[in-house]
């Protein structure tokens, strides 16, 4: 089968109604489930979650959902060979269609499902019909919406339904519930959890029946060794053909891995469609094929018994057809008596090719020739995060030290960057760095740290454009005196105590940095902002979860800060006493440069003292809930809102506002990649600086 995979990804965490409980992984399973498919070489992949800016929408509504099922999915045109997989995280129940009392119907729910069924529950079966309008016959429906208290559902009965032509992976059984693991190494539903080791795992589960029988095996043992109750996955395939779609893209199906059923229906179809009824004959040319078809089936399994005793017959009609054509009729019976003695041997040893000593049989009984091999299909490139910017790739070393700042390792590495042109010769450099998951704070055993940076807590972030250094003295020039103004006319065009036009900006308050932002993205129709804690964070450790991004220790080698203190075994070093140019230091994992010390970096965030009921996700935090609004409505469009900014600066001058990564003045702790603290928001000072993020 030689179609394209296609997905739609849908993760549910939160509910509006009280009486529906909130999930903690559902949207964590969608986005791990999009970027391993996006791996595995699927063609497209539709992320819908509240953050993934597929819907126009701030949460998954039932409106934003139907629309984007009832309109979006019929349009996308696909053949009929291709995969295509819909997959829900989140709450679902299986109950009575209110408009036929005889008829039970599954249902998924959106974030602002009722408690009955209605215009806010979706039924699986109208999505079903949306997918087949597609053109595609190969539809996978794959359902983790079944959990209850510690789960995702919210009915005594699970999903369930039977769907014509449809293979349907449901996470458990009909009276069983779905579970969230919550063990640090797990955070996923058991059932998806298995799925995604069983993607990164393509090569050994090219079906659907392999996939369904390592789903099978594996959703029990996760359960058990986290002390769940037991969960079982329900498959339900139409035919001994579908078990044979290939469950993911680009996986070669072995001979040994081919459904046994199939093969010997095949071949026992096409020894019936040999006998000739008008002529009460065989026909030698589908004799031949139908003996290939078994040979195949002995290939197999060399036990078969059928198979051998139909090989065993069809060699003898196919042979007696041809003596029935031979002139003479004196010559047969020697020729029937060793036909027997050629037949046996052949059937004794199938294996190899079969050498006969009588020429009019050799056509009867020789092996059918191998396959060709397929032709190997370019790999299909995932979704590009970065499609519609013009990147240069460039490559850089980054450094590991030990506990005494001795350098252990050195890493060759590449990054892609994108070049904003602010005139003059001045540009702004955005490094494009992956989206992924890391662990937020510090754990307790890292030395010198706060009660602040925690609890540690898993948060996934989106791909990014990061400012590869704090915005620099001739950037804030050009942007400052020239860009018009959104804000504040007043901006200051050279505000920094050092004129070093490439040494970072500072003596802006978090106010002058919004008003940056604000002019770039209308210059540019771009939403260039300030990083939300979380965003910089992961930016900053650059894959790493060490108290820095080189390591366990820093050094006046690695960054400008006070040089005179020391963490962990390192040494005593150079105090610089002031800002030095950028770029002077070894960039992080991600190709960014200056994020420990050199200037404190404003973020988004209102100030909030402990990561306490923190989002698993890297929005920003607001005491503010218009603040919160405003934020998740303008990262859904993505370009230059100038209401997005005046309703951000709408704070108090006091506000705490969150400052990160340590500056010239700070001792080497204060620089930890996990280290916080806060200034009012017209705070100014000689440390104070700031870098731009924008979404892709």
């Amino acid at each position: 089968m030689g179609g394209k995979h296609y997905a739609i990804v849908v993760g549910i965490n939160p509910y509006y109604n009280s009486y529906i409980h909130n999930l903690n992984y559902a949207e964590r399973d969608a986005l791990e489930l999009y970027g391993a498919m996006c791996r595995a070489g699927f063609t497209q992949v539709d992320l819908i979650t509240r953050f993934s800016r597929r819907l126009e929408d701030d949460q998954v509504r039932v409106g934003s959902l139907v629309q984007y099922i009832d309109e979006t999915i019929p349009n996308q045109r696909r053949n009929p060979e291709d995969i295509i997989w819909f997959f829900f995280a989140g709450h679902g129940k299986r109950t009575q269609d209110p408009n036929n009392q005889d008829r039970w119907e599954d249902y998924l729910l959106p974030y602002d499902a009722g408690l009955s069924p209605g215009q806010t529950w979706i039924q699986v079966r109208w999505i079903v019909e949306k997918l087949k309008e597609t053109g595609s016959k190969n539809i996978i429906l794959c359902l983790d919406a079944c959990r209850q208290s510690n789960g995702r559902s919210i009915g005594e009965e699970a999903l369930q339904g039977n769907y014509e032509g449809v293979i349907t992976l449901f996470a458990c059984d009909k009276r069983q519930e779905s579970f969230e693991i919550e063990h640090p190494d797990i955070r996923h539903g058991a059932f998806t959890y298995a799925l995604l080791e069983a993607i990164n795992q393509k090569a050994c589960y090219p079906t659907i029946r392999e996939l369904s029988e390592y789903l099978s095996r594996r959703v029990p043992e996760i359960c058990r060794k986290y002390e769940k109750p037991e969960q079982t996955p329900v498959f339900q395939v139409e035919g001994d053909l579908q078990w044979q779609v290939p469950a993911l893209p680009n996986v070669e199906l072995a001979a040994d891995a081919v459904d046994l059923t199939v093969l010997v229906q095949q071949a026992r179809s096409a020894e019936n469609a040999a006998f000739d009824l008008l002529q009460d004959k065989y026909d030698v040319e589908k004799l031949e094929i139908a003996k290939q078809k078994w040979w195949t089936v002995l290939e197999s399994d060399p036990t078969h018994a059928e198979a051998r005793e139909e090989i065993e017959k069809i060699i003898k009609r196919i042979t007696r057809r041809e003596l029935d054509q031979l002139p003479g009729k004196e010559a047969q019976p020697q020729v029937y008596g060793d036909l027997n003695l050629v037949i046996n041997a052949q059937v004794a040893d199938l294996s190899g090719q079969p050498s006969i000593p009588l020429e009019v049989v050799s056509r009867a009984v020789e092996p059918p020739p191998a396959p060709p091999k397929p032709k190997p299909q370019p790999k299909p490139q995932p979704p590009d995060p970065f499609s519609g910017w013009s990147l240069r790739e460039w490559t850089f070393e980054t450094v590991r030290v030990d506990r005494r700042g001795e350098i252990v390792e050195r890493l060759s590495k590449t990054a892609k960057s994108h070049f904003v042109d602010l005139g003059e010769g001045v540009q702004l450099e955005l490094v494009a760095i992956p989206g992924g998951e890391f662990q937020m704070g510090s754990p307790k055993e890292e030395e010198k740290r706060d009660s602040d940076e925690g609890p540690v807590r898993t948060v996934t972030v989106p791909p990014l454009l990061v400012s590869r250094y704090p915005v620099t003295v001739e950037q804030w020039r050009r942007v400052a005196g020239s860009f018009p103004a959104v804000l504040n006319p007043k901006l200051k065009a050279d505000p920094s105590q050092w004129k070093d036009a490439k040494g970072p900006v500072e003596q802006v308050n978090w106010f002058d940095a919004m008003e940056f932002c604000a002019r770039l993205s209308k210059a540019t129709n771009r939403l260039y902002r300030l990083p939300t804690e979380a965003e910089w964070e992961y930016a900053c450790r650059g894959g790493t979860q060490t108290p820095f991004a080189f390591g366990e220790t820093l050094t006046p080698e690695l960054a400008n800060y006070d040089g005179n203190y020391t963490y962990a075994d390192g040494s005593k070093g150079e105090y610089r006493q002031h800002t030095t140019s950028v770029g002077q230091f070894p960039p992080n994992g991600f190709g960014l440069q200056d994020m420990h010390g050199n200037v404190w970096e404003w973020c988004l965030d209102d100030w909030y003292d402990s990561y306490e009921n923190a989002p698993s996700t890297s929005e920003a935090r607001f005491r503010n809930d218009n603040h919160s609004h405003a934020f998740n409505s303008a990262i859904k469009l993505n370009n230059y809102q100038e209401r997005f900014f005046q309703e951000m600066v709408k704070v108090n001058n006091e506000q705490p506002k969150l400052l990160r990564g340590g500056s010239w003045f700070s001792n080497p702790r204060i620089c930890r990649s996990a280290n916080r603290r806060w200034w009012g928001a017209d705070s100014i000072g000689r440390n104070l600086g700031f870098r731009v993020f924008v979404w892709p």
